[in-house]
């Protein structure tokens, strides 16, 4: 099965699942696609502040355009 396809279904399905938007992003994180790791982090983060997988690739993507953004989400 394709990982993103079968992430994607489990969004579908329970689209507030903070678990799942954080696994996506991890899945966007990880091939290097920073617009969408940070787009999934973000809607991961909106459910449950804080969860710890979502703040790292939100700080990652955030980084290089806006470093204090970046380290407030670490803090």
């Amino acid at each position: 099965h394709d990982p993103k396809a079968v992430l994607e279904r489990w969004i579908e399905a329970i689209p507030d699942s903070a678990a799942a938007w954080d696994q996506l992003a991890l899945f966007h994180d990880a091939a290097g696609d920073a617009a969408a790791a940070l787009e999934a982090a973000r809607r991961a983060l909106s459910i449950v502040p804080g969860l710890p997988n979502a703040s790292v690739v939100l700080a990652r993507a955030l980084i290089d355009s806006d470093p204090a953004a970046a380290l407030g989400h670490l803090e």
